[in-house]
């Protein structure tokens, strides 16, 4: 897992960076991404702990992406991470929290973006957002 991280995080980032609100295809790159970053908690969990702290604001925040696939994707993405926020020992803000208080503000904003995603008008959202909770 070690190995592929430095591999695989570099091309991930850059679909994850593609403004997906111009084009099919660059729909189709930002959901790739996002996909790879999910399919990365497979066998890579616990080495995407130190990520986190700069990973987690992204998921939240692509939550509120335009396409109801993002959304659904990201609710996706948020439950497989989710096992992290109780392990957390990155080091977000040092000063201002220790690593146990860090994942539970983790875990706390994530019921409170998921609880929000179930009012998204599009179901296929809302039963992502379900799914997401169940896990």
């Amino acid at each position: 897992a070690s190995e592929v991280l430095p591999l695989a995080l570099p091309p991930i980032q850059s679909c994850l960076a593609t403004d997906n609100t111009h084009s099919l295809e660059a729909t189709l790159v930002k959901e790739s991404g996002m996909l790879a970053l999910g399919a990365l908690a497979t066998g890579c969990l616990q080495d995407m702990i130190q990520y986190l702290p700069s990973l987690f604001p992204f998921l939240i925040q692509s939550l509120q992406d335009p396409l109801p696939e993002m959304r659904s994707i990201s609710c996706w993405v948020l439950s497989r991470y989710s096992e992290l926020f109780q392990q957390n020992n990155g080091t977000a803000s040092p000063a201002a929290a220790s690593p146990n208080q860090l994942g539970l503000g983790f875990y706390e904003q994530t019921l409170s973006a998921l609880l929000a995603v179930l009012f998204d008008p599009k179901p296929k959202v809302q039963v992502a957002a379900c799914s997401a909770l169940c896990l």
